[in-house]
């Protein structure tokens, strides 16, 4: 599975670089990481439909109830996390404008593909 996310960031690295080059905006880049996105949550599904053999009628909502409570600590964390790797995103939209924050997040989202 990590190899089929690594594939399509490629991917999507390729087809962004590809559409700035055409001369398109920030619409358009947008546009290919949405694609990239729904591509990659479509394959997820095909590939855990062909492997898992899972139905709704052997989840119970106890058990549901259950893991929510005690995985809501680790779900703070892992917002905590983002935040914390993601603050000068946040620090940089109070500084500059838009645009400025546009572009820094387009060249992070690049060498997170990395």
């Amino acid at each position: 599975m990590a190899a089929v996310t690594a594939a399509l960031n490629v991917i999507t690295l390729i087809a962004a670089v590809f559409v700035l080059r055409l001369g398109h905006g920030l619409i358009a880049l947008v546009s290919v990481s949405a694609l990239a996105g729904t591509i990659t949550v479509l394959f997820c599904i095909f590939l855990a439909r062909k492997t898992l053999t899972l139905s709704f009628s052997d989840v119970s909502a106890v058990f549901c109830k259950k893991m929510l409570t005690d995985c809501f600590p680790l779900m703070i964390l892992g917002f905590l996390g983002i935040l914390y790797f993601r603050f000068d995103i946040i620090l940089l939209s109070k500084l500059k404008t838009y645009t400025d924050v546009g572009i820094y997040n387009a060249s992070y989202k690049i060498m997170d593909s990395f």
